[in-house]
């Protein structure tokens, strides 16, 4: 009947979702505007070394007490950011082996059918390459950024996160 066949669709829509944000590179998320995180893709585990399973298990302060206190209020500020488009925060966060990891999230509120706002949003893989990098390296990751752009020849590499392909100028 068409109630089955939608049910079934659904359910083939749910997997094909699910399977896509299981193996995008970049940690997608979604969170109360307190912080409390109500979902959050498995491979955040290889960023900061905590499960998705221990990090939705989490307390509501648990990413904001584990930002640098310099970074902090930029984070707070942009996860309640109402701006058109979003907004975007660099920021250090202490991992699960005691190491500061840079971060960088876009992230948007969204508006859930039962009124509640929350914020959603990813944090681009490559930044924690680059920190792997950096730190195989022997570099501080910061030094070892501004390095690669020291030997780009002067040509800025930037992403713009609606889906567009990373440009050089």
């Amino acid at each position: 009947t068409d109630a089955v066949n939608a049910r079934h669709a659904i359910a083939a829509s749910e997997r094909c979702y699910r399977t896509l944000i299981e193996n995008l590179p970049d940690v997608v998320w979604s969170a109360s505007l307190d912080g409390r995180l109500t979902f959050i893709s498995p491979n955040v585990a290889r960023v900061c070394g905590f499960t998705a399973e221990e990090l939705l298990a989490a307390p509501a302060s648990f990413w904001f007490d584990r930002t640098h206190p310099e970074d902090a209020l930029g984070l707070y500020e942009a996860h309640h950011s109402t701006a058109p488009g979003g907004s975007e925060a660099e920021y250090r966060w202490l991992a699960k082996d005691g190491q500061w990891r840079w971060i960088r999230t876009r992230a948007s509120l969204g508006v859930a059918e039962s009124g509640e706002v929350f914020a959603h949003g990813r944090a681009p893989a490559a930044d924690h390459v680059m920190d792997e990098l950096a730190a195989r390296a022997g570099e501080d990751p910061v030094a070892y950024r501004l390095s690669i752009l020291e030997r780009s020849d002067n040509r800025l590499v930037y992403t713009i996160v609606n889906e567009t392909p990373a440009k050089a100028l």
